[in-house]
């Protein structure tokens, strides 16, 4: 098994031993319902922490056992699962005063999550039509304390809602830079989740090079884009000045990409320059956009549909990369 632990569009992979394994886990993952109804795992949580409940806590053992081990061993990382005294030292973490008023503004926040529900059931309803083998996952919330957007494991999703209380959220402004935090919005909420567990689903892993990464990632949210009936550019985030400034100088991004050797390179370093949020790309200055990689990524996957019309954005999932960039005709 898998856990995906997701900042911006690094993927750490880490395989573990789960031990605490229950039918419960293998229900989850045979049902065929696309209807999705969100797991609250943090009002479980919540309960326990603070109403010092022996039943909240019993279903975080037992009922919801690999979330919490993914969230003591994995996000949080306080301890073992199975670590004496683990229990207390969960329940002192959360009691913290910050903690607490995250808490508080997902409680405030999100009273319930019809909406995303009813997006989700609606794209997976349409991706298990495209891919009769796709698997819908479980989708829990949680309570992260600012560690992680997104977890993945297997066909298991979580969400860290206390990383989605807005741009302008006071704490935030503590912790995270403008750029870092205008993903941060509810809107952001279904677009990471089928993101990165698309991503895990059809191969993410597999891209070493800059090149193989841009154009995976572009796939991935042109098929998003897609699926939520949205302009590529807007579900990539490139809106305002990021997306003009990328028009205007995409062709002097891709010469220099090429002629600096760029996008066969493996390093990671340079990779994430030019894939993670960032105020500005180094290499082209201040007032330049960020993630050009990315941007390049979308433009060469969306040149690769308008020259291949006959093929259906299906059959795009299982399309890799250098099929795609051999094929898109991509000449800025």
């Amino acid at each position: 098994m898998k856990i995906l632990k997701t900042k911006g569009y690094i993927f750490i992979f880490l395989c573990i031993l789960l031990t605490a394994c229950t039918g419960n886990w293998q229900r989850w993952v045979d049902s065929s319902d696309e209807e999705v109804k969100i797991i609250r795992y943090d009002e479980v949580m919540d309960d326990f922490v603070s109403l010092n409940s022996y039943s909240a806590l019993q279903r975080l053992n037992s009922e919801y056992s690999l979330q919490t081990s993914m969230l003591i061993e994995d996000v949080l990382a306080i301890g073992n699962v199975q670590d004496p005294g683990i229990d207390r030292k969960l329940r002192a973490f959360y009691q913290d005063s910050i903690v607490q008023g995250l808490y508080r503004e997902v409680r405030r926040q999100y009273s319930d999550m019809d909406p995303e529900e009813e997006i989700l059931s609606d794209v997976f309803t349409e991706l298990k039509e495209a891919d009769s083998d796709f698997v819908v996952p479980i989708i829990y919330t949680q309570v992260c304390a600012l560690n992680e957007s997104i977890v993945i494991n297997d066909s298991l999703v979580g969400v860290g809602l206390d990383k989605y209380l807005g741009v302008d959220y006071p704490l935030y402004k503590n912790y995270y830079y403008a750029y870092q935090r205008r993903t941060m919005e509810r809107s952001q909420i279904v677009p990471d989740i089928l993101f990165y567990y698309l991503s895990d689903q059809y191969g993410g892993h597999h891209n070493r090079t800059l090149l193989q990464r841009m154009i995976f990632a572009g796939k991935i949210h042109w098929i998003i884009a897609h699926l939520l009936k949205k302009p590529l550019a807007e579900e990539m985030n490139f809106t305002g000045g990021r997306r003009d400034w990328c028009m205007q100088h995409e062709k002097e991004v891709w010469q220099w990409l090429k002629n600096n050797d760029m996008l066969q390179t493996t390093d990671w370093v340079r990779i994430m320059a030019l894939m993670e949020p960032r105020e500005y790309t180094k290499s082209f200055g201040e007032g330049s956009a960020d993630q050009l990689g990315l941007w390049l990524g979308g433009q060469i996957v969306e040149c690769y549909m308008k020259h291949n019309r006959d093929i259906r954005w299906q059959e795009l999932l299982h399309t890799d990369s250098e099929t795609i960039y051999k094929n898109s005709g991509y000449n800025p």
